[in-house]
Protein backbone atom coordinates (compact mmCIF):
# COMPACT_ATOMS: atom_id res chain seq x y z
CA UNK A 1 0.00 0.00 0.00
CA UNK A 2 2.95 2.47 0.86
CA UNK A 3 4.81 1.08 -2.31
CA UNK A 4 2.28 1.78 -4.83
CA UNK A 5 1.07 5.59 -2.97
CA UNK A 6 5.01 6.32 -3.40
CA UNK A 7 5.39 5.46 -6.84
CA UNK A 8 2.36 7.27 -8.09
CA UNK A 9 3.50 10.44 -6.11
CA UNK A 10 7.18 10.18 -7.85
CA UNK A 11 5.86 9.86 -11.17
CA UNK A 12 3.01 12.49 -11.27
CA UNK A 13 5.75 15.75 -10.95
CA UNK A 14 7.56 13.73 -14.19
CA UNK A 15 4.49 13.68 -16.38
CA UNK A 16 3.49 17.76 -14.99
CA UNK A 17 7.08 18.57 -16.18
CA UNK A 18 7.22 16.43 -19.88
CA UNK A 19 4.46 18.59 -20.87
CA UNK A 20 6.70 21.85 -20.79
CA UNK A 21 9.30 20.28 -22.91
CA UNK A 22 9.61 21.60 -26.66
CA UNK A 23 11.93 19.92 -28.60
CA UNK A 24 11.71 15.79 -29.19
CA UNK A 25 15.70 15.61 -28.47
CA UNK A 26 15.79 17.54 -25.41
CA UNK A 27 12.62 15.31 -24.11
CA UNK A 28 14.16 11.93 -24.67
CA UNK A 29 17.22 13.08 -22.61
CA UNK A 30 14.86 14.74 -19.68
CA UNK A 31 13.37 11.16 -19.96
CA UNK A 32 16.26 9.06 -19.15
CA UNK A 33 17.63 11.04 -16.94
CA UNK A 34 13.89 11.14 -15.02
CA UNK A 35 13.86 7.42 -15.12
CA UNK A 36 17.00 6.60 -13.96
CA UNK A 37 15.94 8.76 -10.89
CA UNK A 38 12.58 7.14 -10.60
CA UNK A 39 14.22 3.36 -10.70
CA UNK A 40 16.48 4.67 -7.90
CA UNK A 41 13.79 6.31 -5.77
CA UNK A 42 11.74 3.07 -6.38
CA UNK A 43 14.60 0.79 -5.37
CA UNK A 44 14.86 2.76 -2.63
CA UNK A 45 11.09 2.58 -1.65
CA UNK A 46 10.90 -1.31 -2.35
CA UNK A 47 14.19 -1.77 0.43
CA UNK A 48 12.39 0.80 2.94
CA UNK A 49 9.21 -1.62 2.45
CA UNK A 50 10.77 -4.39 3.18
CA UNK A 51 13.04 -3.00 6.36
CA UNK A 52 9.28 -2.02 7.69
CA UNK A 53 7.63 -5.86 6.93
CA UNK A 54 11.11 -7.40 8.76
CA UNK A 55 10.84 -4.95 11.57
CA UNK A 56 6.95 -6.16 11.75
CA UNK A 57 7.46 -10.07 11.33
CA UNK A 58 10.16 -9.87 14.31
CA UNK A 59 8.19 -8.24 17.03
CA UNK A 60 5.17 -10.81 16.02
CA UNK A 61 7.38 -14.30 15.80
CA UNK A 62 9.63 -13.62 18.29
CA UNK A 63 8.55 -13.39 21.46
CA UNK A 64 9.55 -10.53 24.02
CA UNK A 65 11.32 -11.31 27.17
CA UNK A 66 8.94 -8.92 29.22
CA UNK A 67 6.06 -11.20 27.79
CA UNK A 68 7.38 -14.37 28.62
CA UNK A 69 8.37 -13.70 31.87
CA UNK A 70 4.92 -12.58 32.09
CA UNK A 71 3.75 -16.18 31.03
CA UNK A 72 5.97 -18.16 32.62
CA UNK A 73 5.18 -16.39 36.03
CA UNK A 74 1.37 -17.16 35.43
CA UNK A 75 1.98 -20.65 34.91
CA UNK A 76 4.11 -20.75 37.82
CA UNK A 77 1.05 -19.22 39.94
CA UNK A 78 -1.45 -21.86 38.57
CA UNK A 79 1.07 -25.03 39.56
CA UNK A 80 1.32 -23.55 42.71
CA UNK A 81 -1.54 -25.50 44.70
CA UNK A 82 -1.41 -22.77 47.54
CA UNK A 83 -2.17 -19.93 45.42
CA UNK A 84 -5.36 -21.66 43.57
CA UNK A 85 -7.45 -20.40 47.01
CA UNK A 86 -9.29 -17.36 46.85
CA UNK A 87 -8.13 -14.43 48.44
CA UNK A 88 -11.07 -13.93 51.24
CA UNK A 89 -9.98 -10.29 51.99
CA UNK A 90 -11.88 -9.39 49.04
CA UNK A 91 -15.00 -10.88 50.02
CA UNK A 92 -17.76 -9.93 51.20
CA UNK A 93 -19.00 -12.00 54.01
CA UNK A 94 -23.19 -12.59 54.10
CA UNK A 95 -24.61 -13.66 57.10
CA UNK A 96 -26.92 -16.53 55.74
CA UNK A 97 -29.92 -18.01 57.72
CA UNK A 98 -30.14 -21.52 58.22
CA UNK A 99 -33.62 -23.57 58.16
CA UNK A 100 -33.28 -24.18 61.46
CA UNK A 101 -33.14 -20.42 62.64
CA UNK A 102 -36.05 -19.47 59.94
CA UNK A 103 -38.27 -21.45 61.93
CA UNK A 104 -37.58 -19.83 65.56
CA UNK A 105 -38.28 -16.07 63.82
CA UNK A 106 -42.00 -14.81 64.61
CA UNK A 107 -43.84 -14.95 61.18
CA UNK A 108 -46.70 -12.69 59.94
CA UNK A 109 -49.71 -12.86 58.07
CA UNK A 110 -51.33 -9.75 56.83
CA UNK A 111 -54.92 -10.81 54.91
CA UNK A 112 -57.94 -8.48 54.07
CA UNK A 113 -60.63 -11.03 54.47
CA UNK A 114 -63.60 -9.08 53.34
CA UNK A 115 -65.97 -10.94 56.50
CA UNK A 116 -64.47 -14.01 58.57
CA UNK A 117 -67.93 -15.55 58.44
CA UNK A 118 -67.57 -18.84 56.15
CA UNK A 119 -63.46 -18.36 55.71
CA UNK A 120 -62.25 -20.11 58.82
CA UNK A 121 -61.14 -23.10 57.38
CA UNK A 122 -59.04 -20.78 55.22
CA UNK A 123 -57.29 -18.88 57.88
CA UNK A 124 -56.50 -22.44 59.35
CA UNK A 125 -54.97 -23.92 56.65
CA UNK A 126 -53.26 -20.73 55.83
CA UNK A 127 -51.74 -20.77 59.73
CA UNK A 128 -51.02 -24.14 59.56
CA UNK A 129 -49.04 -24.21 56.25
CA UNK A 130 -47.40 -21.15 56.98
CA UNK A 131 -46.50 -21.76 60.09
CA UNK A 132 -47.85 -18.37 60.79
CA UNK A 133 -47.82 -16.98 64.82
CA UNK A 134 -49.32 -13.50 64.86
CA UNK A 135 -52.38 -13.65 62.32
CA UNK A 136 -53.52 -9.89 61.15
CA UNK A 137 -57.09 -9.63 59.86
CA UNK A 138 -58.68 -6.43 58.49
CA UNK A 139 -62.36 -6.24 57.67
CA UNK A 140 -62.88 -9.09 59.99
CA UNK A 141 -67.12 -8.00 59.39
CA UNK A 142 -67.12 -8.85 63.47
CA UNK A 143 -69.76 -7.11 64.99
CA UNK A 144 -72.18 -7.62 68.91
CA UNK A 145 -74.27 -9.92 66.44
CA UNK A 146 -71.71 -12.33 65.26
CA UNK A 147 -68.79 -11.76 67.21
CA UNK A 148 -69.24 -14.54 69.89
CA UNK A 149 -69.94 -17.64 67.09
CA UNK A 150 -66.87 -16.14 64.96
CA UNK A 151 -64.44 -15.89 68.13
CA UNK A 152 -66.02 -19.32 69.13
CA UNK A 153 -65.76 -21.04 66.01
CA UNK A 154 -61.69 -19.68 66.42
CA UNK A 155 -60.97 -20.77 69.76
CA UNK A 156 -62.20 -24.23 68.54
CA UNK A 157 -60.15 -24.23 65.49
CA UNK A 158 -57.23 -22.79 67.01
CA UNK A 159 -57.25 -23.97 70.42
CA UNK A 160 -53.37 -22.59 70.75
CA UNK A 161 -54.16 -18.84 69.27
CA UNK A 162 -55.64 -15.99 70.88
CA UNK A 163 -57.84 -13.31 69.43
CA UNK A 164 -57.81 -9.50 70.14
CA UNK A 165 -60.06 -7.71 67.92
CA UNK A 166 -62.39 -4.28 67.59
CA UNK A 167 -65.67 -4.32 65.76
CA UNK A 168 -67.58 -2.00 64.32
CA UNK A 169 -70.65 -1.39 66.01
CA UNK A 170 -72.41 1.28 64.29
CA UNK A 171 -72.73 0.17 60.74
CA UNK A 172 -71.78 -3.18 58.66
CA UNK A 173 -68.38 -4.19 57.63
CA UNK A 174 -64.83 -3.41 58.87
CA UNK A 175 -63.44 -4.45 61.80
CA UNK A 176 -59.21 -5.42 62.50
CA UNK A 177 -58.21 -8.61 64.49
CA UNK A 178 -55.44 -10.02 65.19
CA UNK A 179 -54.84 -14.09 66.44
CA UNK A 180 -51.33 -15.25 67.98
CA UNK A 181 -50.22 -17.73 69.51
CA UNK A 182 -50.96 -18.34 73.06
CA UNK A 183 -47.14 -18.34 73.78
CA UNK A 184 -46.99 -15.06 72.35
CA UNK A 185 -47.51 -12.63 74.91
CA UNK A 186 -49.57 -9.84 73.56
CA UNK A 187 -51.20 -6.78 75.71
CA UNK A 188 -53.78 -4.35 74.08
CA UNK A 189 -53.09 -0.61 73.94
CA UNK A 190 -55.47 2.39 74.65
CA UNK A 191 -55.80 4.70 71.81
CA UNK A 192 -57.39 7.94 71.18
CA UNK A 193 -60.67 7.95 69.09
CA UNK A 194 -59.45 8.44 64.95
CA UNK A 195 -62.94 9.31 62.65
CA UNK A 196 -61.13 7.92 59.27
CA UNK A 197 -59.44 5.06 60.09
CA UNK A 198 -60.03 1.61 62.42
CA UNK A 199 -57.19 1.30 64.80
CA UNK A 200 -55.90 -2.03 66.89
CA UNK A 201 -52.93 -1.22 69.13
CA UNK A 202 -51.18 -3.87 70.42
CA UNK A 203 -47.64 -5.05 72.05
CA UNK A 204 -45.98 -8.28 71.24
CA UNK A 205 -43.17 -9.11 73.69
CA UNK A 206 -41.15 -12.14 72.72
CA UNK A 207 -37.86 -13.22 73.90
CA UNK A 208 -37.62 -9.70 76.40
CA UNK A 209 -37.98 -7.58 73.04
CA UNK A 210 -41.22 -5.53 71.96
CA UNK A 211 -42.99 -5.61 68.85
CA UNK A 212 -45.44 -2.18 68.31
CA UNK A 213 -48.19 -3.44 66.24
CA UNK A 214 -50.15 -0.94 64.70
CA UNK A 215 -52.99 -2.01 62.78
CA UNK A 216 -55.02 0.05 60.47
CA UNK A 217 -58.30 0.09 58.06
CA UNK A 218 -58.86 2.83 56.16
CA UNK A 219 -62.13 2.72 54.84
CA UNK A 220 -62.79 4.31 51.25
CA UNK A 221 -64.51 7.41 51.06
CA UNK A 222 -68.24 6.65 50.82
CA UNK A 223 -71.63 8.32 51.55
CA UNK A 224 -71.39 6.55 55.29
CA UNK A 225 -67.77 7.44 55.50
CA UNK A 226 -67.51 11.09 54.39
CA UNK A 227 -63.89 11.42 55.28
CA UNK A 228 -60.99 12.36 52.55
CA UNK A 229 -57.50 11.31 52.02
CA UNK A 230 -56.63 14.31 53.57
CA UNK A 231 -58.72 14.32 56.92
CA UNK A 232 -56.62 10.57 56.80
CA UNK A 233 -53.20 12.06 56.64
CA UNK A 234 -53.50 14.38 59.15
CA UNK A 235 -55.45 11.83 62.04
CA UNK A 236 -52.18 9.02 60.90
CA UNK A 237 -49.96 11.95 61.32
CA UNK A 238 -50.92 12.49 64.61
CA UNK A 239 -50.55 8.74 65.18
CA UNK A 240 -47.35 8.41 64.35
CA UNK A 241 -46.28 11.13 66.57
CA UNK A 242 -47.53 9.25 69.61
CA UNK A 243 -46.33 5.60 67.99
CA UNK A 244 -42.92 6.67 66.99
CA UNK A 245 -41.81 7.86 70.91
CA UNK A 246 -43.06 4.43 72.46
CA UNK A 247 -40.28 1.60 72.70
CA UNK A 248 -39.95 -1.59 70.96
CA UNK A 249 -39.87 -2.21 67.11
CA UNK A 250 -42.70 -0.56 64.73
CA UNK A 251 -45.00 -2.31 62.66
CA UNK A 252 -47.61 -0.68 60.90
CA UNK A 253 -49.74 -3.03 58.95
CA UNK A 254 -53.02 -2.65 57.44
CA UNK A 255 -55.44 -1.65 54.02
CA UNK A 256 -54.83 1.82 53.45
CA UNK A 257 -57.43 1.58 50.23
CA UNK A 258 -54.53 4.20 48.70
CA UNK A 259 -52.97 2.99 45.42
CA UNK A 260 -49.30 3.98 46.75
CA UNK A 261 -48.19 2.36 43.35
CA UNK A 262 -49.70 5.16 41.22
CA UNK A 263 -47.16 7.87 40.85
CA UNK A 264 -49.60 10.38 39.36
CA UNK A 265 -52.08 9.74 42.20
CA UNK A 266 -51.96 13.43 44.30
CA UNK A 267 -52.93 11.28 47.79
CA UNK A 268 -50.20 8.60 47.35
CA UNK A 269 -47.85 11.11 46.82
CA UNK A 270 -48.83 12.66 49.72
CA UNK A 271 -48.77 9.60 52.02
CA UNK A 272 -45.24 8.67 50.64
CA UNK A 273 -44.22 12.19 51.93
CA UNK A 274 -45.46 11.62 54.59
CA UNK A 275 -43.87 8.71 56.13
CA UNK A 276 -40.99 8.96 54.47
CA UNK A 277 -39.93 12.82 56.10
CA UNK A 278 -40.42 11.02 59.29
CA UNK A 279 -38.09 8.34 58.57
CA UNK A 280 -40.17 4.94 57.62
CA UNK A 281 -40.23 2.93 54.66
CA UNK A 282 -43.17 1.20 52.83
CA UNK A 283 -41.83 -2.77 52.01
CA UNK A 284 -44.88 -3.75 49.79
CA UNK A 285 -44.14 -3.77 45.79
CA UNK A 286 -46.87 -5.14 43.78
CA UNK A 287 -50.27 -5.49 43.42
CA UNK A 288 -52.09 -6.47 46.21
CA UNK A 289 -56.29 -5.94 45.13
CA UNK A 290 -57.46 -7.64 42.29
CA UNK A 291 -57.75 -4.88 40.56
CA UNK A 292 -54.00 -4.22 40.43
CA UNK A 293 -53.54 -1.94 43.24
CA UNK A 294 -51.20 -1.91 46.03
CA UNK A 295 -53.85 -1.52 49.43
CA UNK A 296 -52.15 -3.83 51.28
CA UNK A 297 -49.27 -2.15 52.91
CA UNK A 298 -46.31 -3.06 55.75
CA UNK A 299 -44.41 -0.02 57.57
CA UNK A 300 -41.36 0.04 59.45
CA UNK A 301 -38.54 2.53 60.20
CA UNK A 302 -36.40 2.62 58.00
CA UNK A 303 -32.92 2.35 60.25
CA UNK A 304 -35.14 -0.70 61.90
CA UNK A 305 -34.35 -3.97 60.11
CA UNK A 306 -37.13 -5.56 61.78
CA UNK A 307 -38.82 -7.43 59.20
CA UNK A 308 -37.66 -9.32 56.15
CA UNK A 309 -39.09 -12.32 53.13
CA UNK A 310 -42.33 -10.45 52.49
CA UNK A 311 -44.75 -12.52 49.83
CA UNK A 312 -47.80 -12.14 48.33
CA UNK A 313 -49.85 -15.02 48.32
CA UNK A 314 -53.00 -14.45 45.33
CA UNK A 315 -54.94 -18.03 46.81
CA UNK A 316 -56.78 -16.90 50.03
CA UNK A 317 -60.80 -16.60 49.18
CA UNK A 318 -60.91 -12.96 49.10
CA UNK A 319 -61.06 -9.65 46.55
CA UNK A 320 -57.08 -8.90 48.30
CA UNK A 321 -54.26 -10.94 48.69
CA UNK A 322 -51.98 -12.31 51.68
CA UNK A 323 -48.87 -11.08 52.79
CA UNK A 324 -46.74 -13.25 54.62
CA UNK A 325 -43.57 -11.91 55.93
CA UNK A 326 -40.94 -12.79 59.08
CA UNK A 327 -39.82 -10.67 61.67
CA UNK A 328 -36.33 -10.89 63.09
CA UNK A 329 -37.20 -11.21 66.91
CA UNK A 330 -36.52 -14.82 68.04
CA UNK A 331 -40.35 -16.24 68.73
CA UNK A 332 -40.60 -17.67 72.55
CA UNK A 333 -40.57 -21.23 73.22
CA UNK A 334 -43.47 -23.56 72.44
CA UNK A 335 -46.27 -24.37 75.33
CA UNK A 336 -45.46 -27.45 76.71
CA UNK A 337 -48.31 -30.10 77.42
CA UNK A 338 -47.72 -33.19 79.93
CA UNK A 339 -49.71 -36.14 78.76
CA UNK A 340 -49.34 -39.31 80.29
CA UNK A 341 -49.66 -42.69 78.58
CA UNK A 342 -49.14 -46.28 79.50
CA UNK A 343 -46.97 -49.01 76.88
CA UNK A 344 -48.29 -52.30 76.18
CA UNK A 345 -46.45 -53.52 73.46
CA UNK A 346 -43.34 -54.64 75.23
CA UNK A 347 -45.27 -56.97 77.82
CA UNK A 348 -45.21 -60.41 77.19
CA UNK A 349 -48.14 -62.66 77.15
CA UNK A 350 -46.99 -65.00 79.89
CA UNK A 351 -45.91 -62.70 81.89
CA UNK A 352 -49.08 -61.19 81.85
CA UNK A 353 -50.89 -64.20 82.16
CA UNK A 354 -49.10 -65.51 85.42
CA UNK A 355 -49.66 -61.55 87.17
CA UNK A 356 -53.59 -61.92 86.04
CA UNK A 357 -53.49 -65.23 88.27
CA UNK A 358 -51.96 -64.40 90.92
CA UNK A 359 -54.17 -61.37 91.39
CA UNK A 360 -57.24 -63.31 90.78
CA UNK A 361 -56.31 -66.00 93.35
CA UNK A 362 -56.18 -63.52 95.97
CA UNK A 363 -59.91 -62.18 95.25
CA UNK A 364 -62.20 -63.94 97.44
CA UNK A 365 -65.64 -64.77 95.45
CA UNK A 366 -67.74 -65.44 98.39
CA UNK A 367 -68.55 -61.60 98.83
CA UNK A 368 -71.49 -59.79 96.92
CA UNK A 369 -71.30 -58.61 92.97
CA UNK A 370 -70.86 -55.26 93.73
CA UNK A 371 -67.65 -56.00 95.73
CA UNK A 372 -66.48 -58.69 93.81
CA UNK A 373 -66.54 -56.38 90.93
CA UNK A 374 -64.39 -54.17 93.02
CA UNK A 375 -62.33 -56.21 93.89
CA UNK A 376 -61.79 -57.79 90.47
CA UNK A 377 -60.87 -53.78 89.16
CA UNK A 378 -58.20 -53.31 92.01
CA UNK A 379 -56.65 -56.82 91.05
CA UNK A 380 -56.26 -55.69 87.26
CA UNK A 381 -55.44 -51.92 87.70
CA UNK A 382 -52.18 -53.40 90.56
CA UNK A 383 -51.53 -55.64 87.57
CA UNK A 384 -51.71 -52.88 84.41
CA UNK A 385 -49.68 -50.73 86.79
CA UNK A 386 -46.85 -52.99 87.50
CA UNK A 387 -46.84 -54.04 84.06
CA UNK A 388 -47.05 -50.81 82.28
CA UNK A 389 -46.79 -47.90 84.27
CA UNK A 390 -48.21 -44.69 83.61
CA UNK A 391 -45.33 -42.43 81.62
CA UNK A 392 -45.62 -38.75 81.31
CA UNK A 393 -44.00 -36.46 78.99
CA UNK A 394 -43.86 -32.79 78.06
CA UNK A 395 -44.31 -32.20 74.26
CA UNK A 396 -45.19 -28.96 72.35
CA UNK A 397 -48.71 -27.29 71.90
CA UNK A 398 -49.11 -28.14 68.25
CA UNK A 399 -51.75 -26.03 66.21
CA UNK A 400 -54.47 -29.03 65.13
CA UNK A 401 -57.22 -28.01 62.64
CA UNK A 402 -60.60 -28.66 63.64
CA UNK A 403 -61.44 -31.73 60.98
CA UNK A 404 -58.30 -33.74 62.65
CA UNK A 405 -59.91 -35.85 64.79
CA UNK A 406 -58.42 -39.22 66.36
CA UNK A 407 -59.37 -41.59 64.01
CA UNK A 408 -57.68 -39.60 60.99
CA UNK A 409 -54.64 -40.00 63.00
CA UNK A 410 -54.87 -43.87 63.19
CA UNK A 411 -55.70 -44.04 59.34
CA UNK A 412 -52.69 -41.74 59.00
CA UNK A 413 -50.17 -44.17 61.01
CA UNK A 414 -51.84 -46.84 58.76
CA UNK A 415 -51.00 -45.69 56.05
CA UNK A 416 -46.76 -44.74 57.27
CA UNK A 417 -46.88 -48.26 58.43
CA UNK A 418 -47.75 -49.63 54.86
CA UNK A 419 -45.25 -47.41 53.31
CA UNK A 420 -42.13 -48.30 55.68
CA UNK A 421 -43.30 -52.18 54.85
CA UNK A 422 -43.02 -51.19 50.87
CA UNK A 423 -40.04 -49.43 51.28
CA UNK A 424 -37.84 -52.07 53.34
CA UNK A 425 -39.58 -54.73 50.98
CA UNK A 426 -38.82 -52.87 47.91
CA UNK A 427 -41.64 -54.77 46.00
CA UNK A 428 -45.16 -53.34 45.73
CA UNK A 429 -46.52 -56.87 46.70
CA UNK A 430 -46.32 -55.93 50.37
CA UNK A 431 -49.11 -54.24 50.22
CA UNK A 432 -51.18 -56.14 48.36
CA UNK A 433 -53.31 -56.85 51.21
CA UNK A 434 -54.65 -53.23 50.67
CA UNK A 435 -57.70 -53.35 48.21
CA UNK A 436 -59.05 -50.53 46.06
CA UNK A 437 -62.21 -50.53 48.44
CA UNK A 438 -59.75 -49.91 51.29
CA UNK A 439 -58.35 -46.84 50.09
CA UNK A 440 -61.28 -45.62 48.79
CA UNK A 441 -63.01 -45.65 52.33
CA UNK A 442 -59.86 -43.80 53.61
CA UNK A 443 -59.68 -41.06 51.47
CA UNK A 444 -63.50 -40.49 51.96
CA UNK A 445 -62.75 -40.23 55.79
CA UNK A 446 -60.16 -37.68 55.36
CA UNK A 447 -61.92 -36.01 53.26
CA UNK A 448 -65.26 -36.36 55.02
CA UNK A 449 -66.26 -33.37 57.61
CA UNK A 450 -65.81 -34.59 61.23
CA UNK A 451 -67.62 -32.11 62.86
CA UNK A 452 -69.86 -28.71 61.63
CA UNK A 453 -66.91 -26.83 59.55
CA UNK A 454 -67.51 -24.20 56.94
CA UNK A 455 -67.75 -25.39 53.36
CA UNK A 456 -64.80 -25.52 51.51
CA UNK A 457 -64.64 -22.30 48.81
CA UNK A 458 -65.07 -23.35 45.27
CA UNK A 459 -64.65 -21.06 42.37
CA UNK A 460 -68.23 -20.68 42.14
CA UNK A 461 -68.59 -19.22 45.65
CA UNK A 462 -65.62 -17.03 45.33
CA UNK A 463 -66.75 -15.60 42.20
CA UNK A 464 -69.97 -14.89 43.80
CA UNK A 465 -68.52 -13.09 46.89
CA UNK A 466 -66.70 -10.93 44.73
CA UNK A 467 -63.40 -12.28 44.98
CA UNK A 468 -60.44 -13.76 42.87
CA UNK A 469 -58.07 -16.40 41.97
CA UNK A 470 -55.03 -16.29 40.34
CA UNK A 471 -52.49 -19.45 39.62
CA UNK A 472 -49.25 -18.98 39.74
CA UNK A 473 -48.23 -22.20 38.06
Amino acid sequence: MCFSKCVVATLRPAVTRRRGCASGKSRRLWYYRRKSHIDKQVAAAKLQAQEGISQIMESVITPRDDLYTGISNRHQYYSNSSAQSLDYSNLIKINRISKSAEKRFLNFTLWNARSLDGKIAAVCDSILYNKTDIFIITESWINATNGDFIEADLSSSLSNFNIQHVPRNHRKGGGVAVLSKSNVKVMMNKTNVYHSFELLDINTYAQNEIIHLLVIYRPPYSPGHRHTVSKFISEFSTLLEIALLAPGHLIISGDFNIHVDDMDCNDAANFLDLINSLGLVQHIRGPTHEKGHTLDLVITRAADKCTSDFVVDHKMPSDHCAIHFMSNNMKPSPKKLTKSRRIFSGIDSDTLRVHISEALSAINFGTDSSDLALSYHEAVSKVVDCLAPIRSSKVSDKPRAKWFNPQMLVDRRYLRQLEIRMKKSKDVTAVTDVTVDDITSLISKMAAKSCDLDAIPTLSSQTKRGSFCTNFD
